[in-house]
C-alpha cells in the first residue's frame, strides 16, 4: 500500500511540475505579446524636459580628472593582488581578512586594504593584521568604494589582481582554483560564482570549467560583480573605476571584457556576498541611484580611452543599462524624477545612435525605439513587463 501510494504521490508531483511549467511558459508568452502590441501600437506623444542634464550634473559634478586610467607605481612581484576597499565594517573586516589569509595557496599573494574614511572601528579591527607582512594598509578621506579601488590598483604589484569587498568572504581554496584556471588555460579572466548570505554561505571551490573567447552573448550573460574573479594586470592599464558614482562595476563588460581575448567561468560557488548592510564604501546620498544615469558615459569615455569597438556589443550593453537598469532605480521615483531620466536617456541613446546595429532581439529593438520615440509611459510598460518576466534572461546578466 505504501508503495502505491508513494507512485501516486509522483505521479501527482510530475503532473504539477508541467503545468507549473506549462503555466509559466504561456506566462512569458502572453506578456512578450502584451510588449509587442503596447511597443508596435500604443500611440507616440513626446516628452520634453528643460535642463534635465544639467539638473543631474548638479547633483553629480563632473569627476573627469579622477577617472583617468590606472597608471601602475611599482614592477611585478608578485602572482596575486587582492584588493581590498573598507568603510565601516568593524563588525566584519576581521572575517573577510581571515578567509583570505588563511588561504593554503602556492602562490605568492599581498593584500591591499584602502581604508576609505571609516568613522567606526574598522581601523582598530584591521591593526593586529598589520603585522602579516603579506598586508599593506592605507587610509585615505572618505572618497567612494571606486577611489580606494583606484588607489589600491595603483599600488598592487601583482601579475593578477583580485578584488573583494570588505564585508565578505571568499572559500577555502578559491585563490588556488582561480589562479590555476587562468594561468593553465592562459586566460585573461577567470571568473566564478557568488553566493549571497545573511550568517553562514555554503562556499566550494569546486566545479566545472568552461572556457570561451568574449563575444556579445557571452559577455552579456556573464557575472558583471568586480567580485569573485582574477584579471591579468595587463587589463587594467589605462583603465579605473569611475569615482563618486555606484554601478562602477559596469566597467566589467564594457571594457574589461572587452580587452580580454580568453575566459574561463567556474561553476562553483567561491564568494560569499553578504546582503542586508550597506555597501562597502557606497556613501549615502539622497539620490544615489540617479547616478546609474550618469555613470554610462563615464564608461564610454574609458571604452573611448581603451579602443573600444563601438560595436553591437557596445550598444547592447549600453541599451540594457539605459532600458532596464535605469527602470529598476526609478520605478519608486516620482514623476518629475522619472520624466527628467527619460530626457536624459532619450539624449544618451541619441549620443550613441551611429552604433546602433542594424539587427537586434525584438525586445531590445521595441525598448529602444519606446526610449527614442517616448512616451515614457511606452518604456516604463515594456520594461517593467521584460523585467517582472525576465524576457531578455539570455542577454541579462546571470549572477
Amino acid at each position: 500500500m505504501k508503495v502505491f501510494l508513494r507512485k501516486i504521490r509522483s505521479v501527482f508531483i510530475l503532473i504539477f511540475k508541467k503545468f507549473s511549467a506549462l503555466f509559466a511558459l504561456i506566462q512569458r508568452a502572453s506578456a512578450f505579446i502584451k510588449c509587442l502590441f503596447v511597443g508596435l501600437f500604443k500611440k507616440e506623444r513626446k516628452t520634453y524636459i528643460n535642463d534635465a542634464s544639467q539638473k543631474l550634473k548638479e547633483m553629480f559634478p563632473d569627476n573627469a580628472s579622477e577617472n583617468v586610467g590606472t597608471a601602475f607605481d611599482l614592477p611585478v612581484s608578485k602572482d596575486l593582488s587582492v584588493i581590498i576597499a573598507a568603510y565601516n565594517v568593524e563588525k566584519y573586516v576581521a572575517e573577510c581578512l581571515d578567509s583570505i589569509l588563511n588561504q593554503k595557496t602556492k602562490y605568492s599573494v599581498e593584500i591591499i586594504i584602502v581604508n576609505d574614511g571609516s568613522t567606526d572601528s574598522t581601523a582598530e579591527k584591521i591593526k593586529p593584521y598589520l603585522s602579516d607582512d603579506r598586508v599593506k594598509y592605507f587610509e585615505q578621506e572618505n572618497a567612494g568604494q571606486s577611489s580606494a579601488r583606484n588607489f589600491a590598483l595603483k599600488k598592487s604589484v601583482g601579475r593578477y589582481i583580485m578584488v573583494v569587498d570588505s564585508d565578505d568572504v571568499i572559500a577555502d581554496g578559491s585563490i588556488d582554483l582561480l589562479m590555476d584556471a587562468a594561468i593553465k588555460n592562459r586566460a585573461d579572466i577567470a571568473e566564478a560564482k557568488t553566493q549571497m548570505f545573511l550568517d553562514k554561505p555554503m562556499l566550494c571551490a569546486k566545479g566545472r570549467q568552461n572556457v570561451y573567447k568574449p563575444n556579445c552573448k557571452k559577455i552579456a550573460t556573464s557575472v558583471g560583480y568586480s567580485v569573485a574573479k582574477v584579471y591579468k594586470r595587463e587589463l587594467w592599464e589605462n583603465v579605473c573605476y569611475p569615482v563618486g558614482y555606484i554601478f562602477e562595476d559596469k566597467i566589467n563588460k564594457f571594457v574589461l571584457k572587452r580587452k580580454a581575448e580568453k575566459l574561463v567561468f567556474i561553476d562553483a560557488n567561491i564568494y560569499g556576498y553578504r546582503v542586508g548592510i550597506q555597501s562597502s564604501s557606497h556613501s549615502k546620498k539622497e539620490y544615489a541611484f540617479l547616478s546609474s544615469l550618469r555613470v554610462l558615459p563615464k564608461i564610454w569615455g574609458q571604452c573611448d580611452n581603451n579602443g573600444i569597438k563601438k560595436d553591437k556589443t557596445f550598444y547592447m550593453l549600453s541599451l540594457d543599462h539605459i532600458a532596464l537598469l535605469n527602470y529598476v532605480c526609478l520605478k519608486n521615483s516620482d514623476a518629475e524624477i522619472k520624466n527628467l531620466a527619460f530626457s536624459v536617456m532619450q539624449d544618451e541613446l541619441n549620443f550613441i545612435k551611429s552604433s546602433r546595429p542594424k539587427s537586434m532581439p525584438i525586445l531590445f529593438r521595441l525598448l529602444d525605439r519606446a526610449i527614442r520615440k517616448g512616451p515614457i509611459e511606452k518604456w516604463q510598460y515594456l520594461a517593467a513587463t521584460v523585467s517582472k518576466y525576465n524576457l531578455l534572461k539570455h542577454y541579462r546578466e546571470i549572477n
